[in-house]
C-alpha cells in the first residue's frame, strides 16, 4: 500500500508491518509528515498486525527537517512541532516498534530512529548524529528531554554539543542501537529481534500505549 511522498507499507510473513520511506533523503516537511500518519493509521487498524518496522532505501534513513522550507524562525517552530505530533505518536504507538536504520540518521532522522522501541543498524552504511550544532540550530528543549531519557551523558555531550557522528558498532557500544547487521541482513535482524520480544505474548494495544504513556510521560511532548 503506497500513501505518497516514497512511504508505503507491507506486511511480512510473521505479521509485522514493514513501513519503507524511498523518498531520497527521507526530509521531514509537512506533505511527508501526512504521509507518515496515513501509513500508521494503516498499520493501526490492521487488528492482526503484530509489531512495526520503520526503514529507508539507499544512502539514507532519514536526513531530518526539511529546512529549505523553514525560511524564517516561526515557520521552522511550527515544523519542529509537526515534528515532534510524528515522533510522540511513534513513541506510543500501540506496537513494538522497530527502526531498521539502513543509513544516514541526521538531526529529525536521528529522533525519529530514537522514537522506536528498538534499532537495528546497518554496519556498512550511514551515521546517527544530531548535526544541528553545525548548522546553528538549537535543538528545543523538549528535545533534549526526550534525549536524556534514553541516551547516556557522554552521548549527549558528545552529541548534542559537538555533532558526533556514530557509525554502528560505535552506536551499539554507546546504547544508541541493540544490534549491528550487514545491509542485506537489516530487516531479518529487526525481524529476529522482534520475535524473541514478541514471542507468543497477545499484548493487548491499548495496554502497550498506556504502558508506553506512562513510561515517557516526562518527555512526551507537542514539540520536540
Amino acid at each position: 500500500m503506497n500513501f505518497g511522498q516514497g512511504i508505503s507499507v507491507e506486511f511480512t510473513s510473521t505479521g509485522y508491518a514493514l513501513l519503507r520511506m524511498s523518498s531520497g533523503e527521507n526530509r521531514l516537511n509537512y506533505d511527508f509528515l501526512t504521509a507518515m500518519h496515513k501509513a500508521l493509521d494503516f498499520v493501526e487498524s490492521k487488528e492482526d498486525c503484530k509489531a512495526l518496522i520503520t526503514t529507508g532505501q539507499g544512502k539514507f534513513f532519514c536526513n531530518g527537517v526539511d529546512l529549505e522550507i523553514a525560511v524564517n524562525p516561526s515557520i521552522l517552530s511550527n515544523l519542529f512541532a509537526a515534528v515532534g505530533i510524528l515522533l510522540n505518536r511513534l513513541r506510543i504507538f500501540p506496537l513494538p516498534t522497530v527502526a531498521a536504520i539502513n543509513g544516514h540518521a541526521f538531526a529529525g532522522g536521528a529522533f525519529l530512529a530514537l522514537a522506536h522501541d528498538y534499532r537495528v543498524m546497518n554496519a556498512q552504511r550511514g551515521w546517527i548524529c544530531w548535526n544541528e550544532i553545525d548548522i546553528n540550530t538549537p535543538i528545543p528543549k523538549e528535545g533534549i528531554h526526550f534525549m536524556r531519557h534514553i541516551l547516556s551523558p557522554i552521548v549527549l555531550r558528545d552529541g548534542l554539543l559537538f555533532g558526533k557522528r556514530f557509525a554502528a558498532q560505535e552506536a551499539l557500544s554507546n546504547e544508541l542501537v541493540d544490534v549491528v547487521t550487514d545491509d542485506h541482513g537489516l530487516i531479518e535482524a529487526s525481524v529476529e529481534l522482534l520475535a524473541r520480544v514478541i514471542d507468543k505474548s497477545k499484548w493487548q494495544k491499548n495496554v502497550i500505549a498506556a504502558m508506553k504513556k506512562n513510561l515517557y510521560a516526562p518527555t512526551v511532548s507537542s514539540k520536540l
